[in-house]
């Protein structure tokens, strides 16, 4: 048996109600404030650096090798900010995004501004993925937050209203490349909300409420926010963006910075880092999978998809049902005509190749 049973998580072995226990506390009512003074903001620095290695915002793997280092190498200075999110899908990259993050932290003395968030998209996720991003948080000893929105419901009820919005439209529907309203909605808003609630339940030195748009009295200065997402250059557009940026609801009262930490490693230093670490990796890439996004996601490749069919049928079937019902292929791949019934049947297929071997 592996370090972490999936299946004895599933049947209650983690409590994660128990995780997930005050969940409503504010750091910042904990005296958390960042004292580094505003000519120490980290974006500047960089900013300068990425205009001078890279003026024409391609992708940062087409740089020079001493370009690269100059862009990737660069760590912001954490004691900047008065809050740290680490956004966490519980993936390899997530995981090894709070390696780092952690190691940096213990440094820099401002471990206890780290708050992990885990977006919760319903039962498009593998199951026990929320468990699994909590016993990670509870292994490195960090708070654990979920964000979760109710009024959307789950992603695949947002994706069927979407499909409906625009049923007479031939393209949009699924979530692609350039419509990734399941990330803007499902994650970075929901993220967004929650760190906007924690505002507004600062209190002022008399003990009176402040409130999100009064925020400033509280610092004295708008509230500093560090956004960590692990995404990496080697994946597609994400070589184009930014290591760090401003990025979200920055306002008057608030700075949101997005730092990508392991923007800049391969995969294969993503899995020596994951075997290395105490956090035990998520069961799925035993299962062969190389991305942990939803088990059926449109962005994902043809093979990970396949895989998905595989082990969760029953959620497969669901999302053939919502491509029969409004004739919209999953993908625009010419693969399997970018139909997900015929990975499915790929799919089942395999499953029976398998059984035959045993």
């Amino acid at each position: 048996m592996s370090k972490f049973d999936l299946d004895a998580e599933l049947e209650g072995a983690f409590d994660l109600d128990a995780e997930l226990s005050g969940d409503s506390v504010s750091p910042f009512s904990q005296g958390l404030v960042a004292t580094a003074p505003e000519r120490d903001n980290p974006l500047p620095k960089f900013t300068r650096i990425w205009k001078k290695r890279n003026p024409k915002g391609i992708d940062v793997l087409k740089l020079s090798p001493q370009a690269q280092k100059e862009i990737f190498s660069f760590v912001p200075q954490l004691d900047w900010y008065d809050l740290i999110v680490i956004n966490t899908s519980a993936g390899k990259d997530s995981l090894v995004s709070m390696d780092v993050v952690d190691r940096l932290a213990r440094k820099a003395k401002v471990r206890d501004r780290i708050w992990v968030v885990h977006c919760d998209l319903g039962r498009v996720e593998h199951p026990g993925t929320k468990a699994i991003a909590a016993q990670h948080a509870r292994v490195m000893g960090l708070p654990f937050y979920v964000a979760y929105s109710e009024e959307k419901g789950d992603l695949l009820e947002g994706i069927e209203t979407r499909l409906e919005k625009y049923k007479k439209d031939p393209v949009k529907g699924w979530p692609g490349k350039f419509a990734r309203f399941c990330t803007s909605g499902w994650k970075t808003a929901e993220v967004s909300k929650l760190v906007t609630s924690w505002l507004e339940n600062l209190e002022a030195p008399d003990g009176l409420p402040l409130g999100g748009r009064h925020v400033d009295r509280h610092f004295g200065r708008p509230s500093r926010v560090l956004n960590i997402l692990g995404l990496r250059a080697e994946e597609g557009e994400r070589g184009k963006r930014p290591t760090l940026q401003m990025k979200g609801k920055s306002n008057s009262n608030r700075i949101v910075h997005e730092w990508l930490p392991v923007h800049g490693w391969p995969e294969e230093k993503v899995y020596r880092q994951m075997a290395k670490s105490k956090m035990q990796a998520h069961p799925w890439y035993a299962k062969g999978g190389k991305r942990l996004s939803c088990v059926i996601c449109p962005l994902a490749g043809n093979e990970d998809i396949i895989l998905g069919a595989m082990h969760y049928p029953e959620l497969a079937a669901e999302y053939v049902a919502l491509q029969r019902k409004y004739d919209k292929p999953i993908k625009t791949t010419k693969a399997y005509g970018g139909r997900l019934e015929e990975m499915v049947k790929e799919a089942e297929r395999r499953k029976r190749l398998k059984s035959k071997k045993k």
